[in-house]
């Protein structure tokens, strides 16, 4: 993350993961970064479960079928 542009979400996600490990609760991490509390939380619990590519980037969604070939 340290050069080009990034996507806001997922620069606000890696301050979070930041500000989390520095000790901070979830309530003071959401008051600084614009977020609610729950939105942290689930960010560190994404972390804790799938490391930290699964905690910065939402996982591929399947796609509406095509209407035309």
């Amino acid at each position: 993350m340290s050069g080009g542009l990034q996507p806001v979400r997922t620069v606000l996600r890696g301050l979070a993961l930041r500000q989390m490990d520095d000790g901070w609760s979830t309530a003071a991490v959401g008051a600084n970064l614009g977020l609610s509390a729950k939105a942290v939380w689930q960010i560190g619990k994404r972390y804790l479960e799938g490391g930290l590519e699964r905690a910065l980037f939402d996982a591929s969604r399947p796609g509406k079928a095509q209407a035309l070939d």
